[in-house]
C-alpha cells in the first residue's frame, strides 16, 4: 500500500495474462482513495476477499504510524520492520512447506502466531525440537552450507559442474565427468546439459550469485537441442524471486545469464580474502621459496663483513 500514490501494479512474476488482468481489476476496486496498490506475486489465485483484508490491514498500520508520528518528538521510532523470522516465514512459506522446526520454545509461540495470521486456512505445523543435537547437524545444514561454497558441485548422474567467481562475472563450466549416458553420445551431452541446468539455477539462487553468469555447456551439435536447453533454463528460473534473463547460445557455444542481484552473495558473506594469496586461489611452491631464500642469504653475505653467518 502507497500512501499517497496513485497506481495499481501487479507483480511480473505472475505470467497468466487472465490472472493478472483479474487482480489488476481487483486491485482498481479496493485501492483506497489516495493510496497506490501492489500486488505481490503470493497475491496469486487469492480471492477478493483475501486481498481486502490485506488492505484493511495495511491501512490500520498506516494510521498507527500517523498517530504515532503526531504523538511523539523527533527522533522516535514510529514503525519497525519485520524481523528476520517473519521476513523467511512471509516470503519462503509456501504450499509445498507442510512443518515448521524451530529449537525454541520462544519462538515456536511467534512462528504459531505469525502462520496463524498469514495461513489462517492451511496452517503447517509448528513442532519444538528437543533433542541433544544442534538442529542444523540433525538436518544436514552445516554440511549443505560448506559445500556451497566449493568450487566443484556433483550432479546425481555423475556430471558436475565448476563454479567460477570473478569481480565482473561468474563463469560455470558443464563436465560429463562419470556420466556415461544410456544410448548415444548426443543423448547422454543433453542429458548432462539438461539436469546442469536445473542445478545451476538453484545454486545461483543458493549462493545469491548475481550479475553476468557465463555457462559453458557441453557442445551440442543439434540445434533442436540447444533450443530445449534454453528453454529448460528459462524453466528453471521462473521460480527465482530474483529476475533472470537467459540468452541464446553464442557462437563460442556459451549461454549468457543476467540475474539481479538481491543480497550479499554467500562467499562474500561467509568468507574474506586469502592473506597469502591476495585471492589468485595459489600460493608460492616451495622450490621457488627455497630459492628466494638463497638468493636472500647470497645479498646478505656479500653485503656483509662478518665471518660468519
Amino acid at each position: 500500500l502507497i500512501p499517497g500514490g496513485h497506481e495499481t501494479g501487479v507483480s511480473k512474476r505472475i505470467e497468466n495474462d487472465e490472472e493478472r488482468a483479474r487482480l489488476r481489476d481487483t486491485a482498481k476496486e479496493i485501492r483506497p482513495k489516495d493510496f497506490g496498490i501492489i500486488i505481490r506475486t503470493v497475491a496469486e489465485g487469492c480471492d477478493r476477499e483475501s486481498l481486502q483484508e490485506d488492505v484493511d490491514s495495511l491501512l490500520e498500520q498506516w494510521e498507527q504510524i500517523k498517530k504515532d508520528s503526531a504523538r511523539n518528538n523527533a527522533p522516535c521510532l514510529i514503525h519497525r520492520d519485520i524481523g528476520l523470522l517473519e521476513r523467511v516465514l512471509r516470503d519462503e512459506l509456501t504450499d509445498d512447506v507442510d512443518e515448521v522446526v524451530v529449537d525454541s520454545e520462544e519462538e515456536k509461540e511467534n512462528i504459531e502466531a505469525i502462520v496463524k495470521k498469514f495461513f489462517p486456512e492451511r496452517e503447517p505445523s509448528v513442532n519444538l525440537f528437543r533433542g541433544k543435537m544442534p538442529l542444523f547437524d540433525v538436518y544436514g545444514l552445516e554440511g549443505q552450507l560448506d559445500s556451497l561454497q566449493d568450487r566443484k558441485v556433483w550432479l546425481s548422474s555423475g556430471a558436475y559442474l565448476v563454479i567460477d567467481q570473478t569481480e565482473a562475472l561468474t563463469v560455470i563450466d558443464v563436465n560429463t565427468g562419470k556420466f556415461v549416458g544410456s544410448k548415444n553420445l548426443n543423448d547422454t551431452v543433453l542429458k548432462t546439459n539438461l539436469e546442469a541446468a536445473e542445478e545451476i539455477a538453484r545454486q545461483l539462487r543458493l549462493r545469491a550469485l548475481g550479475g553476468i553468469v557465463v555457462v559453458d555447456f557441453i557442445d551440442m551439435e543439434n540445434e533442436s537441442d540447444n533450443k530445449e536447453l534454453i528453454k529448460a533454463l528459462q524453466e528453471a528460473f521462473k521460480s527465482d524471486r530474483c529476475k533472470a534473463r537467459v540468452y541464446g547460445v553464442t557462437g563460442l557455444g556459451l549461454v549468457e545469464i543476467t540475474r539481479k542481484r538481491a543480497r550479499t552473495d554467500i562467499r562474500a558473506a561467509l568468507t574474506r580474502g586469502c592473506p597469502f594469496c591476495g585471492g589468485l586461489g595459489s600460493v608460492t611452491r616451495e622450490e621457488s621459496v627455497a630459492i628466494q631464500i638463497k638468493r636472500f642469504i647470497r645479498k646478505i653475505a656479500l653485503s656483509s663483513k662478518s665471518e660468519a653467518l
